[in-house]
């Protein structure tokens, strides 16, 4: 149960990296209609072309995926990345050329999923094959687009089978499940995902959401899926993530203060500053796990009511009619390089303020009442580091160089696999600074805040 913990953490890594164009793609929606329509100072015709590079930006969100799967689980070998963007290609032009007019066919993250999935499959059966002498040169790795080419067109020609009745079955979904009762949709949304966050494998709830449901093409004829490209692209009929800038940029910064005045005396000034910088993360930029990671550790009914509270915030949004959607995370941030593309925004800063004051009297009340031994409240509370240059001990603390298999990071935490779980000193690991430790089998993950890409990158050059 572990290793399969494991595996579905790094699904949900794999599903990072499409969401890394979209940011440059808003600013470019933003900067285009900042200058062309209210500075006047650029010409509407070069807007017009950076606006078309930036729904092809887009449109190519299924490839980066499949580029995602890849690098995810192949230990970024080259000859896989090329051989998954070739099998892309094959089974996009397989089902283009099958459908013959029955149906348009639009490449969405089906298509990404597929043909990462399969690469990454073969490449692990085949990447050791041995060959008699005269075949040397298809040995080992060289076997991969041997194998994989022709298993994506197999697959390409299985989908064609089935396309039709597919595509028609995903846009029933979409307009008669997804969307027909959006408020409640889109509030069992927020607080699923809020309740996956502790397990870091809420990217694969959001893929779908984000990526994948809805379809629309714009008037240069390029076709987009999910909430946020459909978003950016102008879709009307987009705009369902606007909850989550209640709970992120005033929600969270209720419960940090919440956990500060709560904290016992003799950590108060200390804790008060990190919730201080958490909350402040929090409504700029939408990163929420430095104020997250103080409470959804260590209580299940913060964690609950959090999730309750955030997947109101949804609920609320969409009975206002609030068009909104992120292109990074719900923060200040957001909330700028999205607002000319938004329908009523101004009302996040109207109701905002009563999600601050809602978090702050549930969360303190609740840790009150329950004894909630949140961040501040511990009797022995270790003192974290600021200084980054932790990376010797937070290797010591996973066991080592030998007992480590696969080490990665997303924008706040660690995610390691180990050989040996019993060997990662917890204490340790929180002394260098880490505000939660989640072990599952040999699935290891370490709450750095954002300086955690950086821990990675020297834990590796010491490797």
């Amino acid at each position: 149960m572990g290793n399969l913990f494991s595996f579905f953490q790094r699904i949900g890594k794999s599903q990072v990296l499409p969401l890394c164009i979209i940011p440059i793609t808003a600013l470019i929606t933003f900067f285009v209609n900042f200058s062309t329509t209210d500075a006047g100072i650029m010409d509407a015709e070069i807007g017009r072309y950076l606006i078309e590079s930036s729904s092809i930006l887009l449109s190519m969100l299924p490839l980066i995926m499949t580029v995602g799967i890849v690098v995810e689980f192949t230990e970024k070998d080259p000859i896989a990345l090329v051989c998954a963007v070739v099998n892309y290609f094959i089974i996009c032009q397989v089902l283009t050329v099958s459908l013959d007019g029955v149906t348009e066919f639009h490449s969405g993250i089906t298509v990404g999923i597929v043909s990462g999935a399969i690469t990454s499959v073969i490449y692990h059966y085949v990447k050791a094959t041995r060959l008699p002498e005269f075949l040397g040169f298809f040995a080992g790795k060289r076997m991969v687009p041997v194998a994989a080419i022709p298993a994506a067109i197999i697959c390409a020609l299985l989908l064609s089978k089935i396309w039709v009745g597919y595509q028609a079955f995903v846009s029933e979904f979409t307009s008669g499940i997804v969307y027909a009762n959006s408020p409640v949709t889109f509030a069992l949304y927020g607080a699923i995902e809020r309740l996956l966050i502790p397990l870091g494998i809420h990217h694969i709830w959001n893929t779908p959401f984000m990526l994948g449901f809805g379809e629309y093409t714009n008037a240069a004829g390029v076709t987009v899926h999910g909430e946020l490209a459909r978003f950016i692209a102008g879709d009307p009929n987009a705009g369902h993530l606007a909850g989550g800038y209640l709970f992120k940029m005033f929600g969270l910064p209720g419960a940090a203060f919440a956990i500060w005045s709560t904290s016992l005396k003799q950590n108060k000034a200390r804790n008060g500053k990190l919730m201080l910088i958490g909350a402040a993360t929090c409504f700029v930029s939408g990163i929420t796990e430095p104020v997250e990671a103080a409470f959804m550790y260590c209580s299940p009914i913060l964690l609950g009511l959090h999730a309750l509270l955030a997947g109101s915030g949804y609920l609320v949004a969409e009975l206002l009619g609030i068009k909104y959607s992120t292109s990074f995370s719900q923060g200040l941030y957001d909330f700028i390089i999205l607002n000319p593309l938004s329908v009523n925004g101004k009302y996040i800063f109207i109701i905002g303020p009563i999600y601050t004051l809602i978090y702050y009297v549930s969360f303190r009340f609740s840790i009150n009442y329950f004894d909630i031994k949140s961040q501040g409240r511990e009797n022995n509370q270790s003192e974290s580091r600021d200084n980054i240059n932790i990376a010797p001990d937070v290797l010591l603390a996973l066991g080592g160089k030998d007992n480590i298999t696969h080490l990665n990071a997303c924008i706040t935490r660690l995610r390691v696999t180990v050989t040996d779980a019993l060997q990662v000193d917890v204490d340790l690991l929180k002394k260098s600074g880490a505000s939660a430790v989640l072990i599952s089998g040999n699935g290891v993950q370490a709450i750095f805040g954002t300086k955690s890409e950086e821990i990675r990158q020297q834990i590796l050059n010491m490797i």
